[in-house]
């Protein structure tokens, strides 16, 4: 490197010393980032061909949190039992869980109010659609395999 002079850096000194910043920066972004989604992320699961299922989540229990079922779309092993837990707090009273009206996995849930629990044993391979009986928005699917 040259010698300082009167001017200060040269251009070669500044541009090595602004790309070893971004180096920097962009490392310490990626180390940050990286960490935050494994504290807060959720096992994937897999499709049947080895790749991740989109929207589905390794999971037995779903949560209806702030009017939202968490996750909604899950997959489990056939024998699971999976339970849906009523957290919500919120304005609607009532909720109710059942199958859809295509599926061969029957289950239907009573009335489901805050802090209740219910749950259903999968005994059949397949994917089951389920929808909340008073809440028809609030939608999911349990993908059940051997």
């Amino acid at each position: 490197m040259k010698k300082l002079n009167s001017k200060g850096f040269g251009i070669i000194e500044a541009l090595l010393l602004i790309i070893i910043l971004a180096v920097i920066g962009f490392g310490g972004y990626y180390v940050w980032s990286n960490r935050n989604d494994k504290k807060n992320s959720l096992p994937k699961a897999t499709s049947q061909t080895g790749g991740p299922a989109t929207d589905h989540v390794v999971s037995t229990e779903i949560r209806l949190v702030t009017g939202v079922y968490t996750p909604n779309n899950i997959d489990i092993r056939k024998g699971s039992l999976v339970t849906w837990v009523i957290s919500d707090g919120g304005d609607i009273p009532n909720y109710g869980v059942e199958n859809n009206t295509d599926s061969t996995e029957i289950f239907s849930s009573s009335l489901l109010k805050t802090g209740d629990k219910f749950s259903h044993t999968f005994k059949k391979v397949g994917t089951f659609g389920w929808h909340d009986k008073y809440q028809g928005r609030l939608t999911g699917t349990v993908t059940v395999t051997e």
